[in-house]
């Protein structure tokens, strides 16, 4: 199998480490990967061989693709239009970069098989193009949110996006809302394909005999490496060591500084969470592994900078004055990369995770802290796409009110441990039978296998037809 995806096996990120562990462990050893490294398209046979240069990209080319997948596509796939910048110049560039991938690709003469496992929004145009060659298959997993609505104004755009990736055989959706938010897509936008709602299938009208099946499916976690990983934990790696970013009990979140995340509403939420409980004033940390993320797009830009600068207020008004602790800041930035050993090491000290994306794809570090943690209490939004699996037992955010978020970290904290744990053993429960493992070898088969669908917990599954609405409501409380 051939696995093409923007960024390589040496790149941070959940879904980059992901698919690193699925060709260490869950593949057959017969893979190559294509990727981006800079300006240059690279290829190699693991995440440890030396890679092999296949071609340069223009730079002004990357710099479009990068501009239009990160100020356009990005906040459009995630209900935040709002944050959206269209660029008819970073268009064709996105276009360029595809149809080089592609083009790349197809005459390399390195194609270890007919078979493509395509990765993610940067390469949506290229699943079409590789797809039209003679003999290709493409299997591709979408690991971002299809939207709910798209307005008229961008669908033209999107619409692209869509018809792209019906180049693929099978097409892979964290939830089935998602799934469902793209067939509904196609059917109003898409007059060549027809929709087949019962089956989740998408056939050309054009030529019949190319059919695209959805499939709902959330990646799964490498539990076992976690659970390893849990027993060899650290708080020091190199220079860093978390210990000193820490007093006393800690909530932890663990993201980039993403405008989809609500890093900000988190901040606001922390601020309320003393007004409501001055107690814990001195007593409880919260840490935050935040890095700034896609480094030179204003939007983000900003975004960093305006998180920080409120981090900083909320340590100058609750710290010195109010606790009588020299040592102890509300807020506890961990702005570096930070190891697995030691994510692990945090996940299982921590007393709760709080995670309250605006929107998010599905979310990994729930399921790693799950894993990693005996005693702590995840608290969780439903704009998170893991929410399916895991919402039953978590403590929920169904807004991102700040003093309603400040409530519920009140109850999360106050938890009785016995209950934690009962709650604890339920998602690694759950977790363990949807392991990164058995996801690869579901997702690999697909309705062949007959296991097309992963069964999320039932009042999840009644809860699901309500969440594009619900969703829509919680992106505009976060605006």
């Amino acid at each position: 199998m051939n696995i093409l995806s923007y960024r390589g096996p040496s790149t941070a990120g959940g879904v980059s480490s992901a698919l690193a562990r699925i060709i260490e462990t869950c593949a057959d050893g017969n893979q190559r990967w294509w990727y981006m490294d800079g300006c240059t398209m690279e290829t190699r046979t693991s995440a440890y061989n030396a890679p092999v240069e296949i071609a340069n990209v223009p730079q002004a080319v990357i710099d479009g693709h990068y501009s239009y997948c990160n100020s356009f596509i990005w906040p459009i796939l995630h209900d935040l239009p709002q944050h959206a910048t269209f660029n008819a110049r970073d268009r064709r560039h996105y276009q360029i970069f595809n149809t080089r991938f592609a083009r790349k690709i197809l005459r390399s003469g390195e194609l270890i098989s007919n078979l493509c496992f395509v990765n993610d929004y940067q390469l949506a145009l290229a699943t079409g193009l590789i797809a039209r060659a003679h003999g290709k298959e493409i299997i591709l997993f979408w690991h971002v949110p299809w939207p709910s609505a798209v307005s008229e104004e961008h669908a033209p755009f999107i619409a692209e996006i869509a018809e792209g990736l019906l180049g693929a055989k099978r097409l892979g959706f964290h939830t089935e809302e998602y799934a469902r938010n793209f067939l509904k897509f196609v059917e109003s936008h898409l007059g060549d394909f027809e929709v087949d709602e019962d089956t989740l299938t998408i056939i050309n009208r054009r030529d019949r005999r190319r059919v695209t099946e959805l499939i709902a499916l959330p990646l799964g976690l490498d539990f076992r490496f976690w659970s390893e990983t849990t027993n060899e934990a650290t708080p020091i790696h190199k220079d860093l060591d978390v210990r000193e970013k820490i007093f006393g009990r800690f909530v932890l979140s663990v993201d980039r500084a993403d405008y989809t995340k609500g890093v900000m509403e988190r901040l606001e939420a922390i601020d309320a969470y003393f007004e409501q409980n001055p107690q814990r004033v001195g007593k409880i940390t919260f840490v935050q592994v935040c890095q700034p993320t896609r480094s030179g797009l204003s939007a983000f830009d900003k975004y960093w900078q305006e998180c920080r600068a409120r981090a900083e207020q909320l340590n100058s008004r609750y710290s010195n004055e109010l606790s009588g602790n020299s040592n102890w800041s509300p807020v506890s930035w961990i702005d570096k990369p930070v190891p697995p050993k030691v994510l692990a090491w945090l996940y299982s000290k921590a007393e709760s995770m709080l995670i309250n994306p605006v929107r998010d794809g599905l979310n990994l570090t729930a399921k790693e802290f799950a894993v990693c943690s005996s005693h702590g209490s995840l608290i969780l939004s439903r704009g998170a796409g893991v929410w399916h699996e895991l919402g039953e037992n978590v403590v929920p955010l169904h807004t991102l009110n700040a003093r309603t978020m400040a409530e519920q970290i009140e109850a999360a904290l106050s938890m009785p441990i016995a209950e934690k744990i009962e709650r604890l053993q339920a998602m690694k429960k759950t977790i363990k039978a949807n392991s990164l493992r058995t996801w690869w070898r579901k997702f690999e088969l697909g309705a062949s296998g007959d296991q097309t669908v992963v069964s999320f917990p039932h009042r999840i599954r009644e809860r699901e037809s309500q969440a594009g609405s619900e969703l829509l409501l919680l992106a505009k409380s976060a605006r």
